[in-house]
């Protein structure tokens, strides 16, 4: 499965882990395996609930979010 990815995380697509290393992603619902994580984007898309609601939230919360440029 790692190979299929090119030897990086499905996420950021970095060819060196992140956290404690590399992970296999699963779903919680189903149990099925997603792909190979780096710790940190598994523990990402776990504290964003681990589906796609969650991940969507962030997303459009990032889009509204205004930049404040301190000096």
């Amino acid at each position: 499965m790692f190979d299929a990815q090119d030897n990086v995380c499905g996420v950021c697509k970095r060819d060196t882990a992140s956290g404690k290393g590399w992970v296999t992603d699963h779903c919680h619902d189903t149990g099925e395996v997603r792909g190979i994580l780096c710790d940190n984007c598994n523990k990402g898309i776990g504290l964003l609930g681990d589906n796609l609601d969650g991940l969507l939230d962030a997303l459009c919360y990032l889009g509204k979010a205004k930049v404040i440029h301190v000096k």
